[in-house]
């Protein structure tokens, strides 16, 4: 099971690779279990924030505003976490910074899915102009090569409270 959801995540048409419904993701926290005993907590934690990173991607490219697809990938994230039974804290420091080994391995995880990042960073990039126009493409790169440390800077603001 394990396995083939995390080919489906990674390789597959968004079709497949969007849990949206609650009985998907209940599935997902019923069902899928990594060995965190084998791979360490630290690992899984990484696996699933990289998971949650490439689902937002998936959920853009499926035509998903972000706050629909940062829904979804919220809810993803919490689903196996829950159902891996790895609390938040444990990704943290007292400063309420990711800890260093998972922020490595997360960005290093979420650049697995970097094809379809480029896609889903251009769409957001569009939803936030001003003018609805395509954004440059130097910016799209740029964006594109950032979105995992994003993705991590946005997980410690809401720590924080930002």
């Amino acid at each position: 099971m394990k396995k083939l959801l995390l080919s489906l995540l990674l390789f597959t048409g968004a079709a497949f690779a969007v849990p949206e419904s609650p009985d998907q993701l209940k599935k997902l926290e019923d069902e899928f279990r990594l060995a965190c005993d084998t791979y360490g907590e630290p690992s899984c934690i990484s696996r699933f924030t990289a998971m949650a990173g490439c689902t937002f991607v998936f959920a853009m490219n499926s035509g998903k505003t972000t706050q629909e697809a940062l829904d979804i990938a919220d809810a993803l994230f919490t689903s196996v976490m829950r159902g891996n039974k790895i609390g938040i804290e444990s990704m943290f420091t007292s400063k309420n910074l990711v800890k260093p080994e998972i922020r490595s391995e997360a960005i290093e995880r979420m650049q697995l899915c970097s094809a379809q990042t480029s896609t889903a960073v251009a769409a957001m990039l569009k939803e936030l102009s001003n003018t609805n126009e395509d954004p440059p493409a130097e910016l799209v790169k740029l964006a594109t090569q950032d979105f995992p440390y994003f993705w991590m800077r946005s997980l410690e603001d809401i720590r924080q409270g930002r």
